[in-house]
């Protein structure tokens, strides 16, 4: 319907009469037919959620048998528990041994200095770096980052791909050095050979006498660079060199920077030399030797020089130089390299060895991850969102901050599985492992227990505190395990043998009472410190296996179990399971918002929401990660963190499900908060916003492991999350930190592809006039030729590049951007129609993160659904201008302007203004030749008309004789004539008329033995022959059924003859039949029957007119006919009477004759 539209305005606003007329014809050829473009379709159909209303099952205690009541299990009734004490630091005496593992000697807990490892993000060759030897970095206006490479050239990342360049391209050397950009936003690249500049189409080669170290545009807008030869200062005006002749300490520089007065400072071997504009100065014998050679130097806002070494930073000002050296001894010959980030703070590497952050006054480590711990840093970057990005020589290492740390077992924890964390009281962190025992975390030492320190057993799934700082442990040892009571100085063993429905413990609840809750295999048990009460599926929970509890606002328990979950007030339980709950379902979180609503987290079925009526189910296909969900918590902003095999995911709201025209750039307007008092029902019209952090969206995150709150918020707002897997281990997760940095990204198109196909645009043939304005004669290489090996992979050879020009010469376009190659104004032939714009957010951090919505203008004005794709294509487009808007948002952040591209699409040739103008004439010179042309045939036609009508006249009087005649065939000719000219018949009696009837002997056997043809032929010619028999003595035939032929004489005027003429009739039938019998196969034998006497007749029916004869003559005649004999005439007596004077007969006397008695009956001679 929009083709519909657009044709429809275009036509009947902008043109003529006959354009109007075409595109009416047009219009309603394209509303029959199927319309080409359909709106864009939501990415990713949206589930339809079935939302059961729920009647659960109500249990009172007070109702169960006095046998199934819960009764309290005392303490002091029971087996005293085996309480373990804990050996102290610096007790002398005999050594103790474990009371249960007889050969383990119990040691006093040490404390070990916690290490954090940072989370670095690998990119090498496999994702499309040029080389995986980095030696340099720089982040330009846009955003995107360049990378330099010893030996493979230069790349470029927008956040969706690599861009390499190389010699083939233009550039002096792969060999690069180092990067920057000018205030036209040109790249300049230095080099082991010179200086190349990149102003986006190619590349000129400015300086090529040596090897260039730095290069820098100073506040004049001209360029120093810093070679092994001196310093080479670029003007427009050509090159000049500055030596140690010109006042330089030295010829081999390394690295030069400007300060706001205008000073250069160059570092090199001997020192730093200053240089004011008309002198050089120098600082060499005033800096601790051990700072020298200096390679690198860099400035801070504050005007100051910093310099770096493997003893640490020093601080030039013109008054004094400041040391600040690092707490730790490096190889004093290891190289190092110095930048300064956003936030004044200064990264100091020591290559191969350490990575520092110096804040201006402390220096912080920064451990990587054991996949980059020992790559070797030589440069770091720092892009648009704070990112750090550091060039190694195994390929680009991206450090997001300390927003995510991961802590592993050779880093002070004691487990390399966590499954369960707690914080007590007084701010310690304590972490229940899964294989070796537990650890307490101060915030800067860890603190471990194992069997060496009196544990029972290393398995815990479940850990808690108590108000009086006991910490409460939960163990699934079945020998040794059940709840263990930790207050500092001894474990307490509380097992089965005390009243615990289970050893096996997964859960533990600390009430405001004092009391515990303990889910278990068995059941819940209730612990108040004297004695244990047990609930299981006997005494009215819905399931024994029980792995979750939580406390409701309200002050209901809510437990999730292996069948449903259960609700109990202390008086009864409310169950929730069957056909329209979560049922056979392995419930392993429950959380409750600040709304109230409860959200369960199970093991294979997703996620589940619970309003208090119903159930509403979340599924990968809503965007969760996987269906097995091990955690569910709550952030600091009270969104829902659901943890998951395959990383976390945070839902932070609801958008309301929207047509595509709904789709409006305020999209806020349609968004609900995760907390909120929206039932199921209502809910089921939005769709779920999930954040998600796994390594899929660059975040080493997975496996987050089951047990007690694996997923913890602490009293600071830290998530830490327990994982499986080595490579994470616990996670710290600072989500302030991480999602900050959430502006608006910048857009940009990177491809225009025509037929699906890529084009290297600089190399289709433009107007010369445009080739000269836009080609630069200096490029080392032509700018065509470096566009087809960014786009082809290698330069086009002749005959495809005249290939290329001929599939595409129709094209036109005035310039192509730089950089991207894009091309401006475009416009289309009809015939290559079919466009694709590929486009990116320039976001290296988090592309994954990033989803985009866009709309051709002209084609379908509604925004795409956002989504992560990054093209569109449009087929078939109709002639017209039109623009396309694309737009971007990190997730959880806010939409970008759109970024806008036009282009016109030509209409083919037949819809052209030129061919109107044709059709138009065309028309006109046809309707005058049409005119003349039709004025000599209306004359011609006259006169032919005049001849047609006297022979249609003859015809019309032909075909009346015709249907006369035909008349004449079924009715006689007085009822015919009466028909014609009264349009009716009056029925008439006649007193006497003869009745002719013949009929086959032998009809119906013979049907069934001859062919249906060979039967009709047969009687059609006897019957034919019979026709002409009654015409000749002038009897009337009546009508033919079947086999029978009936006759009659009389109807058209009384005469004493008409018995006598049937007789003759008759006669002549036989003796037509006994000389076809001879001549013939098959033989027919006939009867005849003549009856006389008075009947009725007339004409019968309004469409089809029958001539009929009615009264008891004709049944008589038919007697006469039935009675007979094959090849004789058998008449009646009334008959007889009537020919005896004329004809000879044989009295055959009185026949019987069915339905009329004895007849008289004569056989005619």
């Amino acid at each position: 319907m929009i083709l519909v539209r657009m044709l429809w305005n275009k036509l009947f606003f902008r043109s003529k009469l006959w354009y109007r007329l075409s595109g009416c014809i047009a219009i309603i050829v394209l509303v029959g037919c199927k319309q080409d473009h359909e709106e864009f379709e939501l990415v990713g159909k949206q589930q339809s959620i079935q939302v059961n209303i729920v009647s659960p099952d109500t249990i009172l205690l007070a109702d169960l048998p006095d046998s199934l009541r819960p009764k309290p299990i005392w303490l002091e009734n029971k087996p005293t528990p085996l309480k373990i004490k804990i050996p102290k630091t610096g007790s002398s005496g005999r050594a103790e041994f474990h009371p249960i593992f007889k050969k383990a000697r119990l040691k006093p807990p040490v404390e070990v200095e916690a290490e954090f490892s940072t989370i670095f993000q690998n990119y090498s060759t496999e994702e499309g770096v040029a080389v995986d030897l980095i030696s340099c970095s720089f982040a330009d206006s846009k955003g995107n980052l360049w990378f330099g490479t010893f030996v493979a050239g230069l790349s470029k990342y927008n956040g969706k791909d690599f861009t390499k360049y190389t010699t083939a391209q233009g550039l002096i050397s792969n060999e690069i050095s180092n990067i920057t950009e000018d205030n036209q936003g040109n790249i300049w690249i230095a080099t082991d050979k010179g200086v190349s500049k990149f102003d986006g189409a190619g590349f000129t080669t400015v300086y090529n006498q040596s090897k260039v170290t730095h290069i820098l545009q100073d506040r004049d807008e001209t360029f120093w660079f810093s070679t092994y030869k001196g310093l080479v200062h670029h003007t427009t005006n050509g090159n000049t060199l500055y030596t140690k002749n010109n006042g330089l300490s030295s010829n081999r520089l390394h690295t030069v920077v400007q300060n706001e007065q205008g000073e250069l400072f160059i570092a090199n071997e001997n020192g730093i030399s200053i240089y004011d504009g008309q002198k050089f100065t120098h600082k060499t014998d005033e800096i601790d030797p051990k700072y020298r050679p200096i390679r690198q130097i860099i400035i801070d806002n504050n005007q100051n020089i910093w310099i770096g070494s493997p003893f640490g930073l020093a601080k030039v000002t013109k008054e004094k130089i400041s040391y600040y050296p690092v707490n730790k001894k490096f190889n004093k010959y290891s190289k190092t390299y110095t930048f300064l980030d956003s936030k004044d703070n200064i990264w100091l590497v020591i290559r191969g060895e350490e990575i520092l952050r110096f804040d201006g006054s402390n220096f912080t480590s920064i451990n990587p991850s054991r996949e980059t711990e020992n790559n070797e840093i030589e440069n770091i970057v720092e892009d648009a969102s704070g990112n750090i990005w550091m060039g190694t020589n195994a390929g680009i290492i991206k450090y997001a901050g300390d927003a995510i740390l991961n802590i592993k077992r050779e880093q002070g924890i004691i487990d390399r599985s966590i499954r369960s964390i707690v914080q007590d009281d007084e701010g310690n962190l304590w972490f229940a492992g899964n294989s070796e025992g537990i650890s307490r975390f101060d915030g800067v030492h860890f603190l471990n227990f194992s069997i060496r320190q009196g544990l029972p057993t290393q398995i815990f799934w479940a850990i808690e505190t108590d108000r009086k700082g006991n910490i409460w442990l939960g163990t699934t040892n079945i020998g040794y395990g059940g709840l263990i009571k930790f207050d500092k100085e001894s474990f307490t063993i509380l097992s089965k043998n005390q009243g615990l429905a289970s050893p096996q413990v997964y859960f533990i609840y600390h009430d405001q009472n004092d009391s515990l809750y303990i889910a278990t295999s068995a059941g819940i048990s209730i612990f108040d410190g004297k004695s244990f009460t047990n609930f299981s599926d006997r005494n009215g929970l819905v399931n024994k296996h029980v792995f979750c509890i939580t406390k409701a606002k309200n002050g209901d328990f809510w437990f999730g179990t292996a069948g449903g979950i259960s609700k109990f007030n202390g008086q009864s339980f409310v169950n929730y399971s069957g056909e329209n709950v979560p049922d056979d379902v392995d419930i392993k979180s429950i959380v409750e918002d600040k709304e109230g609503n409860l959200w369960l987290g199970t093991y294979g079925k997703g996620l589940y929401r619970f309003d208090g009526d119903s159930f509403h189910q979340f599924t990968m296909q809503d965007g969760l990660t996987d269906d097995v969900i091990t955690q569910v918590a709550l952030s600091e902003e009270s969104d829902i963190v659901i943890g998951t095999n395959n990383g976390i995911a945070i839902l932070k709201g609801f958008d309301q499900k929207r047509k595509l025209s709904d789709f409006q750039k305020n999209s806020e307007s349609l968004h609900v908060n995760v907390n909120n008092k929206i039932s199921n029902s209502e809910l089921s019209k939005y769709v779920p916003k999930f954040e998600i952090y796994n390594t899929s969206t660059g975040y080493q995150i997975k496996d987050v492991n089951r047990g007690q709150r694996g997923i913890y918020l602490d009293k600071k707002g830290m998530l830490w999350i327990a994982t499986g897997s080595e490579k994470s281990g616990l996670v710290r997760m600072d989500y302030k930190e991480l999602s900050k940095n959430k502006g608006a990204p910048k857009n940009t198109l990177t491809a225009i592809k025509i037929n699906n196909e890529n084009i290297s645009w600089r190399s289709l043939t433009l107007d010369k006039d445009k080739q000269e304005n836009t080609i630069d004669s200096s490029y080392t290489v032509d700018a065509s030729i470096s566009e087809e090996i960014s786009t082809y992979g290698k330069p086009l050879s002749s005959e495809e590049r005249l290939e290329l020009r001929s599939k595409f010469k129709d094209l036109a376009f005035d310039t192509v951007s730089p950089f991207n190659s894009i091309p401006q104004n475009l416009v289309l032939p009809h015939s290559q129609n079919n466009l694709t714009v590929e486009f990116c957010a320039i976001e290296p951090a988090d592309p994954k993160l990033v989803n985009y919505q866009f709309k051709l203008e002209g084609y379908s004005d509604s925004w795409s659904p956002p989504s992560n794709q990054t093209s569109a294509t449009f087929g078939n487009i109709f002639e017209g201008d039109y623009t396309f808007y694309v737009r971007s948002q990190i997730t959880g952040g806010v939409w970008s302007e759109p970024l806008t591209y036009s282009f016109t699409v030509l209409p083919p040739w037949y819809r052209t203004l030129r061919a109107y103008i044709s059709y138009i004439l065309i028309f006109l010179v046809g309707f005058r030749s049409f005119s003349k042309y039709r004025e000599r045939k209306l004359i011609a036609e006259k006169e032919k008309l005049e001849e047609t009508v006297l022979e249609r006249t003859n015809e019309l009087i032909l075909e009346k004789k015709k249907s006369d005649n035909l008349l004449l065939n079924i009715l006689p000719k007085e009822i015919a004539q009466e028909l014609k000219e009264t349009g009716s018949v009056i029925p008439k009696r006649h007193k006497n008329v003869t009745i002719l009837m013949t009929d086959f002997k032998g009809f119906t056997e013979l049907v069934a033995s001859i062919p249906a043809i060979t039967l009709v032929d047969e009687l059609n010619d006897i019957f034919g022959r019979f026709d002409e028999i009654v015409e000749e003595t002038g009897i009337q035939k009546i009508e033919t059924i079947g086999d029978a032929y009936v006759a009659a004489y009389g109807l058209e005027e009384e005469t004493a003859e008409h018995a006598i003429n049937c007789i003759i009739a008759a006669q002549k039938m036989l003796s037509y039949l006994e000389k076809r019998n001879k001549d013939h196969k098959l033989k027919w034998n006939m009867r005849v029957g003549i009856h006389s006497g008075p009947i009725v007749a007339g004409v019968v029916g309004k469409k089809k007119f029958n001539y009929d004869l009615f009264g008891d003559t004709i049944n008589t005649a038919s007697r006469m006919e039935s009675s007979g004999e094959p090849g004789r005439i058998n008449i009646s007596d009334s008959t007889y009477q009537l020919v005896k004077h004329a004809v000879k007969c044989e009295c055959r006397g009185k026949i019987h004759a069915k339905g009329k008695g004895e007849l008289d009956m004569y056989f005619v001679k």
